[in-house]
C-alpha cells in the first residue's frame, strides 16, 4: 500500500468514527483490482459537504453544490464527495441540481460499470451495484444504465469510453458502441480543453493505435480531428510505404512509441498531415512540400486544442522536418539552424529524431548507426509482410552489445 492510498483510507476511518459511511470509489477501485498503482484516490460519503469541512483541518470547497470537498493533507489533495443523485443535464456537463442520497443511487449516476465501483476500506471488501466486476472480468467497458442518457450528460464520455477501452484491451459493449456512433456529432459542444485532455491521454497511455482506429470507425475522429480523418486513402509510393495509406502508416507510428511525451506523439499523428493537400501523381506519387504544409495545420490543430505554445511549436517543427534526417538544421521557421532558436535545435534533438526513427521503423526499414559492432541492429520487421532489406543510418554509436 502506498502513502496516498493509506492517507485515503484514513480519511475513511476518520468519517466512519463520526459516524459517517465513506468508501473508496470510482477509477482507483478498477486500477486496485487491476493491479495497477492508482493515480488518484477518491472518497464517497454520506456527509454532508459543511460536515466533512468540519472534520479536516484543510479543505478546499470546489463544488458545494455537487457535494464535493477537497481534503488537504501532506500526501496531496483528495476528493471528498456525498453521494448524490443527479437532476436533468441540459449542456451537456453539468447537471441542473442533484439530491443527497444513498451509495447505490449514487452508482448508478456514474458513466461505466467499471468506474462504478465502491471499496470499503474497513470491512476489506467490494461493493457492486452495477455489474462492474463482471465487466472487468470479461474485459468491457459499458455504460450504467441506458448509454445515450450517459452520454447526454456528458458528451466527454463519448471518448472516454474509448480511451478506457484501448488503454485496457477492453471491448465496448454492443449498445454503448452504437450509442457513441449516433451521438458523435455532439462532442463538438465539448470544450477544447477537455477534448485535449483525453486526446492527449490517448496518444500517451498506450493503446494508441487501437483508440485512433475507433475514432475513426465512431464517427468522433471526423469530429474532432478532422485534419487526421482526411489522411484515410491517401496512398502513398508502395516502393517506400508499402505499409498502405497515409493513415495506415500513422497508426503504425503511433503504435511503435513507447511512453512518448505529447509533444513527440502529437508531432507522430501531425506529421503527415500536410500528405492529403499536396499529393500529386507524375512519375509516381509525390508529396511536394507537405512538410510546409503539415506544419501549418499542425499549427492549426495545437493552437484549437488550446495547447501549450511549447507543445504546439514543438508539433510544428516536428512535422516541419519529417521529410530530412538532417533536421536537425531546420527551425520552426524553415530557417538555417545558424539563425533558427534554440528551441527549434531543441526540438530537433528531442521531438524530430525520436519521430524520424519511428517513422523508420514504420516503413519496414531496419536502423543501421555508425560504429555499431553488428550490420544491423534492428533484425526483426517492423510490421507484418515486410520482406524489405533496406537500412537506414541515424548517428551516434549503438547502444545494443554484439
Amino acid at each position: 500500500m502506498n502513502k496516498r492510498q493509506a492517507a485515503a483510507e484514513q480519511i475513511c476511518s476518520t468519517l466512519r468514527r463520526r459516524g459517517f459511511r465513506a468508501l473508496l470509489a470510482g477509477g482507483c477501485v478498477r486500477d486496485m483490482l487491476l493491479k495497477t498503482p492508482p493515480r488518484d484516490f477518491d472518497i464517497a460519503t454520506n456527509a454532508r459537504p459543511f460536515e466533512v469541512a468540519q472534520l479536516f483541518e484543510r479543505t478546499i470547497d470546489i463544488g458545494a453544490a455537487f457535494g464535493v470537498q477537497v481534503v488537504l493533507l501532506p500526501e496531496g489533495p483528495f476528493e471528498v464527495a456525498t453521494f448524490r443523485k443527479d437532476g436533468p443535464y441540459h449542456d451537456g456537463r453539468h447537471p441542473c441540481s442533484v439530491a443527497f442520497t444513498g451509495e447505490e443511487e449514487d452508482a448508478r449516476r456514474r458513466d461505466f460499470t467499471i468506474n462504478a465501483l465502491f471499496y470499503d476500506p474497513v470491512d476489506r471488501k467490494v461493493l457492486d451495484y452495477v455489474g462492474g466486476l463482471d465487466d472487468l472480468r470479461t474485459g468491457l467497458v459499458r455504460a450504467v444504465g441506458v448509454p445515450r442518457e450517459r452520454f447526454e450528460e456528458d458528451h466527454l464520455r463519448l471518448l472516454r469510453a474509448i480511451r478506457f477501452a484501448a488503454r485496457l484491451g477492453y471491448a465496448i459493449e454492443r449498445e454503448t458502441y452504437q450509442a457513441i456512433r449516433e451521438s458523435a456529432p455532439r462532442i463538438t459542444s465539448t470544450s477544447a480543453e477537455r477534448i485535449r485532455d483525453e486526446l492527449l491521454k490517448m496518444l500517451t497511455e498506450g493503446g494508441t493505435r487501437r483508440a485512433f482506429e475507433m475514432l475513426d470507425d465512431t464517427g468522433l475522429l471526423h469530429q474532432i480531428l478532422p485534419e487526421v480523418s482526411a489522411m484515410k486513402g491517401v496512398a502513398q509510393p508502395p516502393e517506400f510505404h508499402p505499409e498502405g495509406d497515409v493513415f495506415t502508416h500513422t497508426l503504425l507510428m503511433l503504435d511503435l512509441l513507447n511512453h512518448p511525451s505529447a509533444a513527440l506523439a502529437l508531432g507522430v499523428l501531425l506529421h503527415d498531415a500536410g500528405k492529403p493537400a499536396t499529393q500529386t501523381r507524375t512519375d509516381r506519387i509525390r508529396f511536394n512540400d507537405h512538410d510546409k504544409a503539415g506544419a501549418v495545420i499542425a499549427r492549426e490543430v495545437c493552437e484549437r486544442l488550446r495547447l501549450p505554445r511549447r507543445d504546439t511549436e514543438s508539433s510544428r517543427s516536428t512535422c516541419g522536418s519529417s521529410t530530412s534526417p538532417n533536421c536537425g538544421k531546420a527551425s520552426a521557421s524553415g530557417q538555417s539552424g545558424r539563425t533558427g532558436s534554440r528551441n527549434s535545435r531543441h526540438c530537433a534533438a528531442s521531438i524530430a529524431w525520436p519521430a524520424m526513427a519511428t517513422w523508420i521503423r514504420s516503413c519496414g526499414w531496419r536502423i543501421t548507426r555508425p560504429n555499431c559492432p553488428r550490420s544491423r541492429c534492428d533484425p526483426s520487421p517492423w510490421y507484418k509482410g515486410t520482406t524489405s532489406s533496406r537500412s537506414a543510418i541515424l548517428p551516434g554509436p549503438c547502444s545494443r552489445k554484439s
